[in-house]
């Protein structure tokens, strides 16, 4: 059930949402914060709450933030290579009750927004930004033949991030999370990417592939952005390798904490003024970006051939693995 804190405030007609548990309730709120501060959204906000304590959710209440709090989706057996329950609280996106928005905008709680997102509307069915390093489908499942549910699937597509998913709600019908539950049920434990590998195939050859200014991935390959360039937002998507934005040894934990400390300060009977980016602007800022990414992609693109050499070499022959490894530590 979806609770309202100020029944008088006015309605609107799009929707900004993120996922958090009781150990993402800071990330939800620098989200939010960020989104409110630094974006200007005219929209309401949600969050999906996955089993966090009332006296956390009162904070959220009392800002006039929506909360749904979400079941456990779907009981899966527990395994090594299973996602926690919570990553499927996503899906609760396509159900009935977000019909009463226009469009719904979807946000990972390890994001900061940096500037307006109010183009992200304009969407005309459901968009989303192409995976990092530009993946193929393939590479959201373990092994696959491609044939889900008795359909086939060409794995050679490219994939998208749910990091970041903008969809008109009209898309929403009585089946569609029927679906959804039914691919997880039978095929979860080819799931490489979970949530993501799910809707990939729910939206296969029927995504629009949003501008990347808009998920604009940094981990321990692509975290040096240059100054002159323009971002929507950036998604911390990754933390191995690379230390969570949430931490002190994050470049850009500054901007993070300071994003929280905001967070006491929103008001949403208030809408902060923040001018909407136009489509040159967006269009510049997307050929620059992309004028970035092939250099991080290479440099991302060597260090994964060189982990796997590495792995083989530490499998089928240790003794020369291990020598290496000490003369690279000066040991």
């Amino acid at each position: 059930m979806v609770k309202k804190t100020y029944s008088n405030r006015e309605s609107y007609r799009n929707l900004v949402v993120t996922l958090a548990d009781k150990s993402f309730i800071q990330q939800a709120k620098q989200l939010f914060s960020s989104v409110y501060w630094n974006a200007g959204w005219r929209g309401d906000y949600m969050l999906l709450s996955h089993q966090i304590p009332e006296n956390e959710l009162k904070w959220f209440r009392e800002k006039g933030i929506l909360i749904k709090e979400c079941e456990p989706l779907i009981d899966l057996p527990t395994g090594e290579n299973n996602y926690p329950p919570v990553v499927y609280d996503k899906l609760y996106l396509f159900t009935a009750e977000f019909k009463k928005w226009d469009c719904v905008v979807f946000f990972d709680s390890d994001i900061i927004i940096k500037s307006s997102i109010e183009s992200l509307t304009n969407i005309k069915t459901f968009g989303a930004i192409c995976d990092v390093g530009k993946k193929n489908l393939k590479e959201q499942f373990y092994q696959s033949k491609g044939v889900f549910n008795n359909k086939y699937y060409n794995l050679k597509k490219l994939s998208f991030n749910s990091g970041v998913m903008a969809f008109k709600t009209d898309l929403i019908n009585d089946k569609l999370l029927s679906e959804l539950k039914c691919l997880i049920i039978n095929h979860y434990s080819e799931f490489r990417f979970a949530d993501q590998a799910v809707l990939n195939l729910c939206f296969y050859k029927k995504w629009e592939n949003l501008s990347p200014i808009y998920n604009v991935y940094i981990d321990k390959y692509n975290y040096n952005l240059p100054n002159y360039s323009k971002y929507a937002a950036i998604h911390f998507f990754s933390n191995v390798g690379y230390p969570p934005v949430w931490t002190n040894e994050n470049p850009y934990y500054n901007e993070w904490k300071s994003n929280l400390e905001k967070a006491e300060y929103i008001d949403l009977h208030k809408i902060v003024q923040k001018k909407e980016w136009n489509r040159l602007k967006i269009l510049f800022y997307t050929l620059l970006l992309k004028t970035i990414n092939p250099y991080n992609n290479i440099k991302a693109f060597i260090n994964n051939v060189l982990g796997k050499c590495g792995k083989w070499l530490k499998q089928k022959h240790p003794a020369i693995y291990f020598k290496l490894k000490s003369q690279r530590n000066g040991k």
